[in-house]
């Protein structure tokens, strides 16, 4: 478990590190941002005092915006896709490219499902990674399904506002460790757990025992 961690954490920080010169080279600067509104991306000066006929687009403030940049999407959409870089196996070394998806992220997309008395099973959708319940009051049973078709690697949270006095978490195919049987919500929101982790990996990745989701919180 431990080369587990060690190699999401390293993959995390190969993320931290290739974006951030790119955004500064000016590569993704003028792209619109994820949960963000419109901005301006670059102003022209000097706009009280330049020559031409009056009345023929002579502007009168000290700047205006020569770029705007629209609003990005509210949320991710766990479909996103972008390049990083893999830290060499060698000081030195060469230095590898590959893609990486949102969803290997502990932080990510999302999906909020309302749960009322008439519905008491989900199946947890394949592109998120963090699925919140908000039912109305204590819900007396539910059963939950983790992803049919997840990612290597890809980091699941679950959470309620509410206490599910009794929870069934499962799997197609796939193994769940240390499933939870509750989800308890105390009043002050602090002295319970109000969610659950897992990470999934496969046969290819080091799972012993096949595919299987470990719990990590």
């Amino acid at each position: 478990m431990n080369r587990l961690f060690q190699g999401l954490i390293g993959l995390g920080l190969a993320a931290c590190i290739a974006i951030p010169p790119a955004f500064g080279a000016g590569s993704f600067s003028t792209l619109p941002q994820i949960a963000q509104p419109a901005f301006c991306a670059s102003t022209v000066t000097g706009t009280g005092s330049l020559g031409g006929i009056t009345g023929q687009g002579q502007g009168s403030t000290g700047a205006i915006c020569a770029q705007t940049v629209p609003a990005g999407p509210l949320q991710l959409s766990g479909t996103e896709y972008g390049p990083v870089d893999l830290t060499p196996t060698s000081p030195g070394g060469p230095v590898q490219t590959v893609g990486l998806s949102v969803l290997l992220l502990p932080t990510g997309s999302y999906a909020y499902q309302a749960v009322n008395a008439l519905t008491t099973s989900f199946t947890i959708p394949n592109n998120i990674n963090t699925y919140i319940l908000d039912p109305t009051g204590t819900v007396t049973n539910l059963t939950l399904t983790m992803p049919l078709n997840p990612l290597n690697g890809q980091y699941l949270r679950v959470s309620s506002s509410k206490t599910i006095t009794a929870l069934s978490v499962n799997a197609t195919g796939q193994t769940v460790t240390n499933a939870p049987t509750a989800l308890t919500v105390s009043s002050a929101g602090l002295t319970q757990p109000i969610g659950y982790a897992w990470v999934y990996i496969t046969t290819a990745g080091g799972a012993i025992n096949g595919p299987t989701w470990y719990r990590v919180q």
